[in-house]
């Protein structure tokens, strides 16, 4: 995004030297047969309206590179905190969460208990360990 922004600010620059509209240019493109005054209606509200435009832009970029900074600082204190480099996000908790709910469905299935019975007496799966699933 910063670059494409970039490269239309410089386009933009390129077209009209100092982002300014002015009131009288020399036209000698076609159909015109030789150089001809051209005068450009309301050129002062043409430069304000493309000067906001402008500034809107800057403070997009402004705004891109101060979020990729804080993206950064936030992956580098990540990895500082966590330098074993398992990633605790928030998804780590339901992640467990499903996985569990998916091995107590397979313990229910396979030996035909109920999860009230798994709750009541965790060690009595008809003799077997304690989680078969795993």
């Amino acid at each position: 995004r910063v670059i494409i922004e970039a490269v239309f600010m410089y386009i933009f620059y390129l077209i009209y030297p100092g982002f300014r509209m002015y009131r009288l240019v020399k036209c000698e493109a076609y159909p015109c047969p030789n150089i001809v005054d051209c005068f450009i209606s309301r050129p002062t509200e043409k430069t304000i309206f493309t000067v906001f435009m402008l500034t809107t832009s800057a403070i997009c970029i402004l705004l891109n590179f101060m979020e990729l900074m804080f993206l950064i600082a936030k992956a580098c204190i990540k990895k500082t905190n966590n330098p074993s480099g398992k990633s605790q996000t928030s998804f780590g908790h339901k992640f467990s969460e499903h996985k569990q709910n998916e091995i107590n469905q397979l313990l229910t299935d396979r030996e035909g208990i109920t999860l009230k019975d798994l709750r009541k007496n965790p060690g009595s799966e008809k003799g077997s360990d304690r989680c078969l699933a795993c």
